[in-house]
């Protein structure tokens, strides 16, 4: 028997759903292996998943559905989900790192294709503030930027980016709830470069953007 029915996770356009189908994967990937698991999340929607299940893939840190669930290409946002993947995990990025860069090496014209850039450091930041960002953009730029930060082992600037992604109070977008899971993690391990920060925390000055 299988370890979830698929009839019972039917992939619905609901974040609880799409998080948990995510957790099922990397469980039964523990148990049964990679091809089982694979095999297990396509027969939940054959024809692949629907585009906004992918944020909640990424916070189950099922990098890899963002391939085994999806056609080969999927559309610039699911692309842009990828290329956080990849600076996120070492694994995905061994798997799929050279794919994703070639993907985002030319600059595009799409907001989604312009932050994968950023989160990539194939774009800077003083390049990004060059554009026009209002609040909600801010929240995605400040977040990309964060996670570009991180990749590099800069930490406490990394800090300074997701506290402005999360002072924007830009609730509906997944930039905001991906820079305050990193931000609560930091705080529950105590780590010393993250003691500025606090659910309720004065915002910090987009200056640590530049």
């Amino acid at each position: 028997m299988p370890l979830y029915e698929p009839a019972e996770l039917t992939l619905v356009r609901d974040k609880w759903r799409a998080e948990l189908v995510g957790y099922a994967w990397l469980s039964l990937r523990a148990q049964k292996g990679e091809v089982e698991a694979r095999r297990w999340a396509q027969s939940l929607a054959p024809s692949g998943y629907p585009w906004d299940a992918a944020p909640h893939l990424i916070a189950a840190r099922a990098y890899e559905l963002l391939w085994d669930a999806y056609p080969q290409d999927p559309g610039e946002y699911v692309w842009l989900l990828r290329a956080d993947a990849v600076v996120r995990d070492p694994d995905t990025a061994a798997r799929h790192g050279e794919q994703v860069r070639s993907h985002f090496a030319r600059p595009g014209k799409s907001m989604d294709y312009f932050f994968a850039r950023v989160a990539l450091g194939l774009e800077s930041g003083s390049e990004a503030l060059a554009r026009p960002v209002q609040k909600a953009a801010l929240c995605q730029l400040a977040y990309y930027l964060g996670r570009a930060a991180q990749a590099r082992g800069e930490l406490a600037q990394a800090t300074d980016l997701y506290e402005v992604a999360v002072s924007t109070s830009e609730y509906t977008y997944n930039a905001y709830g991906y820079a305050r899971r990193q931000l609560d993690e930091w705080r529950r391990a105590d780590l010393p470069f993250e003691k500025s920060w606090s659910p309720s925390a004065p915002p910090t000055p987009v200056a640590a953007l530049r």
